[in-house]
C-alpha cells in the first residue's frame, strides 16, 4: 500500500500515531470482527461482557477504547443502499481515534479539520453511544448547524447505533423526543459505585441546532457534560458563541481542568464566503482558548481504488495520482474558482482550507478591477496639457 511505503509521511505524524499504524500489516485488515458467542451459562456471559467493558475503557490490541467499541459494537447505515453494516476499521479511523485519545488524556478538547468522506457524523454517533454505555448517568451535548443536519446525525447515526447494540449492553430507553430545534434521548442502566452498591444511572443526549438564535447557541451553558460533539462547526452561524458559552460544561469546577471531552470540527466547504472563512480561521487560531488540539486530516486518507480488495488501508500512491489528475484537468481549463472549490473539499494542507481567507478571491477581484480601469483609461482620447511646476 502506498501509505506504508511512504515512510516520510509517517515522519509527519505524531509519534504515538505512527507507532500504532506501523504495528499492523497493511495487506490485512486492522481488525476482524468476531461475532458475539452463544453463552451456555450466565457466568460465561458476565465474564465475556466484563472483559469487553474493560476493553472499551482501556483499549485492546493496539486499538484505542472508542475505536475498539466502534468495530465491535457499532452499526452503520449505508448512505447509498440504506442497509446496515458493521464498520471496517480503517487506518484513518486508527489515526483519528488515537489523536482523540491523546487529547483526552491531556485533558484538552479537539478540533478536526478534514475533507469529505472521513465520516465525522458517524464518529459522533458512535462516540455518543460509547460514552453512555461506559459512563451511566453521563450527559452528552450534540450541536449541528441546522435542523436537517441535526435530524440526520441524531436519527441516522446515533439512534441506528443505539438500537442495534446487543441487548445485553444496550441501556434501556427512558424517553425520546424530537422537535424542530432539538432532539433528546434519555437511557438508564445499572452500575456499581465506589462503595460496591448497585445504582441506576440515567444518561441523556441533548442535541441542538444553533442557527435560529443566540439563545440556541448558548443553550448548553450551565450544565455539566461528559462529552460534547459539535458537527460541521465551520458552517455554524454562531460558532464562537457556541464554544465560548459551552466550554465550562466540560470543565471540573474544582480543578478547572477539562474532565469532560469536547470535539468540534467539519469540512470547510467551498460554499463559505470569504468573510465566513476569515471568521473560521480566527476560530482555529484561537483554538487554545478552548484548549483544543487541531487535528488535520489530509483528503487522501481513506482513498481506495474501486477494483482493489477493501481492507481499510489508504492507497496513498493511487490517491496522489487521482489528485494530480483532477488538478491537471482544472488547470488546463484555467478555472480558478473550480480549483478553489476542489481544494476546499479535498484539502492536502491547512493552507488549502484557508487559502481564500488569506486573500485569494480579493486579489483576483482587485486584479480584474485594475484591468478594467486600465482599459477605460486607455480608451480616453489624448489631449495636450501645459506642464505645471513649482510649489502648489
Amino acid at each position: 500500500m502506498g501509505l506504508v511505503k511512504n515512510k516520510q509521511y509517517f515522519k509527519s505524524l505524531p509519534k504515538e500515531v505512527a507507532d500504532v499504524l506501523e504495528r499492523f500489516d497493511p495487506t490485512k485488515p486492522i481488525h476482524n470482527f468476531t461475532p458475539i458467542p452463544t453463552f451456555r451459562t450466565n457466568l460465561e456471559k458476565e465474564k465475556y461482557w466484563a472483559t469487553e467493558f474493560k476493553r472499551w475503557i482501556e483499549g485492546h490490541d493496539g486499538l484505542p477504547p472508542s475505536l475498539y467499541f466502534m468495530v465491535t459494537q457499532g452499526m452503520l447505515k449505508n448512505r447509498i443502499t440504506g442497509i446496515l453494516e458493521r464498520p471496517v476499521c480503517r487506518d484513518v479511523d486508527l489515526y483519528l481515534h488515537t489523536r482523540l485519545e491523546i487529547a483526552k488524556k491531556a485533558k484538552r478538547s479537539a478540533g478536526i479539520l478534514k475533507g469529505r468522506g472521513v465520516g465525522l457524523s458517524t464518529l459522533f454517533g458512535i462516540l455518543a453511544n460509547h460514552t453512555m454505555v461506559i459512563k451511566p448517568g453521563s450527559n452528552i451535548n450534540m450541536a449541528s448547524k441546522d435542523q436537517p443536519t441535526l435530524a440526520k446525525i441524531f436519527s441516522d447515526k446515533l439512534i441506528v447505533c443505539y438500537e442495534n447494540l446487543h441487548p445485553d449492553i444496550r441501556p434501556e430507553e427512558k424517553n425520546r423526543n424530537e422537535t424542530k430545534q432539538t432532539s433528546y434521548l434519555a437511557v438508564k442502566s445499572e452500575y456499581v459505585n465506589q462503595f460496591g452498591e448497585t445504582k441506576e444511572g440515567v444518561s441523556t443526549i441533548f442535541a441542538r441546532e444553533t442557527s435560529d438564535s443566540d439563545k440556541s447557541a448558548s443553550s448548553f451553558s450551565g450544565s455539566g457534560a461528559a462529552l460534547g460533539l459539535y458537527d460541521e462547526l465551520p458552517l455554524h452561524r454562531r460558532k464562537n458563541k457556541l464554544l465560548n458559552s459551552s466550554i465550562e460544561c466540560y470543565r471540573n469546577p474544582r480543578t478547572k481542568e477539562l474532565d469532560g471531552f469536547l470535539i468540534w470540527g467539519g469540512t470547510v466547504e467551498d460554499t463559505l464566503t470569504n468573510e465566513d472563512l476569515m471568521e473560521f480561521k480566527k476560530t482555529v487560531e484561537k483554538s487554545d482558548t478552548w484548549k483544543s488540539d487541531i487535528i488535520f486530516l489530509d483528503c487522501l486518507w481513506g482513498f481506495q481504488k474501486p477494483e482493489t480488495e477493501y481492507t481499510g488501508w489508504t492507497d496513498w500512491e493511487n490517491g496522489q495520482i487521482w489528485y494530480e489528475k483532477e488538478m491537471e484537468a482544472f488547470l488546463l481549463k484555467s478555472d480558478e474558482e473550480a480549483i478553489r472549490s476542489f481544494k476546499k473539499n479535498n484539502p492536502r494542507s491547512i493552507n488549502d482550507i484557508f487559502e481564500l481567507a488569506q486573500g485569494g478571491y480579493w486579489e483576483d477581484d482587485v486584479a480584474n478591477i485594475a484591468k478594467k480601469h486600465y482599459e477605460q483609461l486607455s480608451s480616453v482620447p489624448e489631449s495636450k496639457m501645459p506642464l505645471v511646476t513649482g510649489n502648489i
